[in-house]
């Protein structure tokens, strides 16, 4: 796990670092999809090809993952769904509830869409 792809230069600078090492990922899987398409750019930039160096997973389903070449493989979440359950656990504990913490399962999908290949 790396820390620090707050932007496009630390995540340049972060995936710099993780593909000099000699133990270099053959995938990455990005947090969210703001720092998955800053991956996808900082793998371009070093001249790596994705999925052919590189594969990429990314979450949520954003329209740039599907314009990118290859088009970008994403775990896909219901965020809209997500929302309203975070927002009622939230006002919830403020208003004092005591109510003990609780794992709540949301569906996700992997959607397979080219940005994944075989292990090298």
């Amino acid at each position: 796990m790396r820390l620090g792809a707050i932007d496009q230069e630390h995540t340049d600078a972060v995936i710099a670092h993780m593909m000099r090492d000699p133990s270099q990922p053959s995938a990455i899987i990005a947090s969210d999809n703001l720092v998955g398409r800053q991956v996808f750019r900082s793998l371009r930039s070093l001249g790596l090809s994705v999925p052919n160096d590189v594969s990429l997973i990314s979450y949520f389903n954003p329209d740039w993952t599907t314009v990118t070449s290859p088009p970008v493989t994403v775990v896909d979440q219901p965020v809209y769904d997500m929302g309203p359950i975070a927002a009622e656990r939230l006002i919830a504990r403020i208003e004092g509830s005591n109510e003990p913490v609780r794992t709540i399962n949301v569906s996700t999908a992997l959607i397979s869409k080219g940005s994944v290949g075989k292990p090298g």
